[in-house]
């Protein structure tokens, strides 16, 4: 039995060590891509682990994929790229959309922030002395607002709609990583067992 947990293992290794060789080629490498986003300033600014959460998720990726794929026949394997795929293109459109319309640049710091979709009621009386649209608050003309309230978004939107749009952000952002880490780990995998 020991010996069967030990080439389960070492097996499990090996899918692992081609995953980062191959993602290396690809992107330079499961690690470095979070980085490397982080770096060109597209990665949620919420939480601020993003990129230890994002390693650790690719991991779980990895890891069920070779528990549920390994012994699965060719067919499978394609239409788990094929999900990966979906949720790339999906999950990519979802990130970066979003990412455009509630993330901001704070001038002050260089750091991002997150606007949100509703606007609190002291915000309504301000927009109207900017003549913004009171009522237009997702995330609304928000520029001179967000200026004036010295970038602290919590003074514009109210909370519960900042932690929405963070969330929608994180979850769209694991899915897209989600989804490159399954094509990645589905592909390695089913070339690491025609070796055997």
């Amino acid at each position: 039995m020991g010996a069967n947990i030990g080439s389960g293992m070492d097996a499990f290794r090996t899918v692992v060590k081609e995953f980062r060789g191959t993602l290396l080629l690809a992107v330079g490498g499961s690690s470095l891509l979070p980085l490397v986003a982080r770096f060109a300033k597209v990665t949620p600014p919420w939480p601020d682990g993003v990129t230890l959460v994002t390693s650790l998720a690719t991991l779980l990726v990895i890891i069920f994929v070779f528990q549920f794929l390994w012994k699965r026949a060719k067919r499978s394997v394609d239409k788990a790229m094929l999900w990966g795929g979906a949720l790339v293109v999906l999950f990519g459109i979802s990130y970066f959309t979003l990412f455009d319309i509630f993330v901001f640049p704070i001038p002050t710091t260089g750091e991002l922030g997150v606007a949100g979709c509703g606007w609190t009621s002291n915000a309504r009386l301000i927009a109207a002395d900017y003549l913004a649209d009171p009522a237009d608050g997702c995330p609304g003309n928000y520029q001179q607002l967000l200026e004036a309230a010295e970038y602290e978004a919590r003074q514009l939107w109210r909370p519960n709609s900042l932690t929405a749009v963070k969330m929608a952000l994180f979850s769209s952002w694991l899915a897209l990583f989600g989804g490159v880490s399954l094509i990645v780990a589905a592909f390695v995998t089913y070339q690491v067992r025609r070796k055997d």
